[in-house]
């Protein structure tokens, strides 16, 4: 999902998003006010970033999913862009979703070291 999303990714109720100025000038705690700051919360996560080159970003920038995903899927081979395929909607439980299973594989990708027991001088 892009910084830019207010205008091209309507929020899941189908209204239009609020832009930053307009979230920081209320405290209402409508519909409208409370998705459009999850929705910027949910951008700044794992489960929102891929790889792409400069060029494919500038070209599908702040279009719409149904424009981006398959832009994406056939300009990249790269795995953590393949696996997009499996997302026919792309929204803040999607993103959610995605971030937990790219979290989980980097636990098993590069796990922990083991603890160490520690000694005690006395």
């Amino acid at each position: 999902m892009p910084q830019s999303w207010v205008e091209h990714w309507p929020l899941p109720n189908g209204n239009k998003g609020l832009a930053h100025e307009e979230l920081l000038a209320t405290d209402s705690d409508e519909a409208e006010v409370i998705a459009s700051r999850r929705r910027n919360t949910v951008l700044q996560t794992l489960g929102n970033l891929t790889i792409v080159t400069q060029g494919l970003n500038s070209a599908v920038s702040n279009s719409a999913w149904v424009v981006k995903k398959p832009e994406l899927l056939e300009v990249s081979l790269l795995p953590i862009n393949q696996k997009l395929h499996e997302y026919g909607i792309w929204d803040e439980t999607t993103i959610e979703k995605r971030g937990k299973a790219m979290f989980e594989k980097a636990l098993k990708l590069w796990p922990r070291p083991a603890s160490q027991p520690t000694s005690s001088a006395q």
